[in-house]
């Protein structure tokens, strides 16, 4: 993969997939970027958590075009995540689930936000449904623990309220008509481009969370290391949410659980 000679004066692009058993999402989202052709994108890497599928044989054909790396067993998403960015020479890297489809446009206008403001450390994009629906997580406040462990229990929305529980996240009625940027506490590692820099310079992903909250401690620790994050409103990406885990599972619920309290026991030795 060769960069054009006129992006060589730009600061240049990894884009990073961690695939566990979803190698047919991971095809559809490179397929969305010009892998090949997007004068910015320097390298695109795969880490492969030790899936249990075929995505071994559905990726196969990707080599020597991108770089996949076979985990021997599941080491979590921030650690491949980590592995990854460890390998990278690149100024900016774009992390990408595989149910998300970005499009070379709008890589192209999140970097280009990026470049023309020093003070950012990572940006986001909206994130919307097949349907187009604004997804709320686009839009993330810091949360709190008391709120937290009221909405993982299932106190519904308007109860929390009525008890003065700040929302996780920002009310998408006020932003629908939202064109500026926005100034957000947290940033999904769903879909974000960052720069490498700020992300070494706060020792990247935590490994001790395996799965989930690991996008919050890393926004957290940017942010107090002085970093600013920002979501483009205008910028979309299409989130499938799909996952390895289904929500509606036992695992699911045990893992995030698990990580929400690592979460807060890490605030709560910070404040010590």
């Amino acid at each position: 993969m060769t960069p054009s000679t006129s992006s060589q004066s730009l600061p240049m692009i990894s884009v990073v997939t961690v695939n566990f058993n979803t190698a047919h999402h991971v095809l559809r989202s490179l397929e969305t970027l010009s892998m090949d052709s997007h004068p910015r994108i320097a390298q695109a890497i795969i880490i492969d958590n030790a899936s249990s599928d075929d995505s071994r044989e559905q990726l196969a054909h990707l080599q020597g075009k991108v770089q996949i790396e076979w985990n021997q067993q599941n080491i979590g998403f921030g650690r491949a995540n980590n592995q990854a960015i460890e390998q990278v020479d690149t100024a900016y890297v774009c992390l990408v689930n595989p149910d998300v489809r970005l499009t070379d446009k709008s890589l192209t206008t999140m970097a280009e936000y990026v470049d023309a403001h020093p003070d950012v450390a990572a940006v986001g994009c909206a994130m919307v449904s097949r349907d187009g629906e604004v997804a709320a997580e686009s839009f993330r406040y810091q949360p709190t623990k008391t709120a937290s462990i009221a909405k993982y229990l299932h106190v519904p929305k308007g109860v929390r309220r009525a008890l003065g529980m700040p929302d996780y996240y920002m009310d998408l009625d006020a932003l629908k008509d939202q064109s500026e940027p926005v100034d957000v506490d947290i940033l999904s590692g769903a879909c974000m481009l960052m720069r490498v820099e700020a992300f070494r310079e706060v020792g990247g992903f935590d490994p001790e969370f395996f799965l989930y909250w690991e996008d919050t401690d890393l926004s957290v620790r940017l942010r107090q290391k002085g970093w600013k994050l920002h979501v483009l409103p205008t910028v979309e990406a299409i989130h499938f949410k799909t996952s390895s885990q289904s929500r509606q599972s036992v695992q699911f619920w045990l893992q995030f659980g698990r990580s929400m309290g690592l979460y807060f026991k890490k605030r709560a030795q910070e404040s010590l």
